[in-house]
């Protein structure tokens, strides 16, 4: 029997989870396979992170949920999980507090757990960490050269087309 995740619930308690949007995110992070968690990433992003723009007031909460789960997850959903992470980031960089936002602070405390992850990770974990990696950096200088070290292991150990997108988000850093 599952049981409630005691990080969601305490997100919820103190409000930084709207309850409808966290139990979308505790499906999300108990599926057992990306067939069933891609669908969920995608209503969470436009809960969390709308194309219209803006953050909803739950994106901190979400990323913390997600980031606490990752170690748990199905190896197979962790790339979705990622990839949710890097559209939120994504949506940030368009946010006028950007990297000041409660968000973007998990999110690059998340940024070694992960890069962790995706070094030991498949090809698409690996391709969704470049993209991760890439956007933490543009949201903050003093992330970035973390970044920077996790992206130059990518493009030095792994090759191949997940080497040179890491290669490409490294050419585009220097160049800021």
């Amino acid at each position: 029997m599952m049981t409630a995740s005691w990080v969601i619930e305490y997100l919820c308690g103190v409000g930084a989870v709207d309850r409808s949007l966290a139990d979308l995110v505790e499906r999300f992070v108990l599926s057992p396979d990306a067939e069933m968690a891609g669908p969920m990433a995608s209503s969470i992003e436009l809960k969390v992170a709308p194309p219209r723009g803006g953050l909803s007031p739950s994106a901190s909460g979400v990323v913390s949920a997600l980031v606490a789960h990752m170690p748990t997850m199905a190896v197979s959903v962790r790339p979705c999980a990622v990839a949710l992470l890097a559209q939120i980031a994504g949506s940030l960089l368009n946010d006028e507090q950007g990297g000041e936002h409660e968000a973007a602070r998990a999110l690059f405390s998340a940024l070694p757990g992960i890069g962790a992850l995706a070094q030991y990770g498949d090809a698409e974990l690996q391709a969704d960490f470049v993209d991760f990696a890439a956007l933490c950096a543009a949201l903050d200088p003093s992330v970035a050269r973390q970044a920077v070290v996790y992206l130059q292991r990518l493009a030095a150990e792994v090759g191949g087309e997940i080497g040179a997108s890491a290669q490409a988000e490294l050419d585009h850093l220097g160049k800021r």
